[in-house]
């Protein structure tokens, strides 16, 4: 039966894990090779959020990310920040007043920013974990930054006609934080040209090109869950990017990363549980909040 090898996942974040603290996704145990970053920091305790598991060296992480915020002026700026903000959040930190502060200058940065054409995906990469961050960390735009928001979704020509899955559920997440009796302020982008009946989702309509990333932004722009048919067929995608090492792989076979296997259990997470013959439920603990 194929499910979710749970405790081999466990045993890959415990090898990612840094002896001082914090996550590596590359981390040699045996010849100590490796740094921590708050990237797969995040990753990491987010995935032990998602799995319902404690975090056995949580002192020593909250060491580290306390001592690298404290450090690295780098970590005030996106996207350094909304990982490190991120990860001190999931490690059980409360947010100071400080931290808030920098989350509205960093998101009111971002939206002032005119990009090109090549730009615009990275920025409304950054704008959506930031505000998914905030959104955790009980930080909500203001009616001041949703007007900013709906300004940038608007006026930024870069912005308004992105041609690929993953751009586009930026822009629907985003489109999602206005609450305007106007309505949206553009086209929101729908999933369904994009769906594949085999792939599960592509990157753009009539390509083959699919991994773990795409899928998850094809659930994320999803107004209702799949049919249990289709998301046993999403689920089965899922599990085999699971690699003998324990962790995820964008695709089958790559070598697991981090933030691939964050994005395997959010997939996981989303999917309604009933499992066809042959495939289990996902393994994830009901109930814990989404990113």
């Amino acid at each position: 039966m194929i499910q979710l090898r749970r405790e081999e996942l466990l045993a890959f974040l415990g090898r990612c894990r840094m002896p001082d603290g914090g996550f590596c996704a590359f981390r040699d145990p045996e010849s100590g090779a490796g740094f921590p970053n708050v990237a797969d920091t995040w990753f990491a305790l987010s995935s032990l959020t998602r799995l319902g598991e404690e975090n056995p060296a949580l002192p020593e992480d909250r060491r580290w990310i306390l001592r690298r915020l404290s450090e690295e002026e780098s970590h005030r700026r996106s996207p350094y920040l909304a990982w490190a903000l991120g990860s001190k959040r999931l490690a059980g930190i409360p947010l100071s007043g400080e931290d808030r502060i920098l989350l509205r200058q960093e998101s009111s940065r971002l939206l002032s920013e005119r990009v090109t054409l090549e730009e615009a995906p990275d920025l409304l990469r950054e704008l959506a974990f930031l505000f998914r961050v905030r959104l955790l960390a009980g930080v909500p735009p203001d009616a001041g930054e949703e007007e900013k928001l709906a300004a940038f979704l608007l006026d930024n020509p870069c912005v308004g006609d992105l041609p690929t899955l993953l751009e586009g559920a930026d822009r629907f997440f985003l489109e999602g934080l206005l609450h305007r009796p106007s309505g949206p302020s553009g086209p929101v982008p729908e999933e369904a040209p994009y769906r594949h009946p085999v792939l599960g989702y592509v990157l753009v309509p009539g390509s083959s090109r699919s991994d773990l990333f795409i899928l998850l932004a094809g659930l994320r722009m999803r107004k209702k869950p799949p049919e249990p048919e289709e998301a046993d067929a999403l689920r089965l995608r899922v599990l085999f990017c699971q690699g003998t090492g324990g962790g995820f792989a964008p695709v089958g076979g790559a070598r697991p990363t981090l933030e691939a296997t964050e994005a395997a259990l959010e997939i996981l997470s989303r999917l309604p549980e009933r499992g066809a013959p042959g495939v289990s439920g996902s393994g994830i603990v009901p109930g814990v909040e989404k990113a």
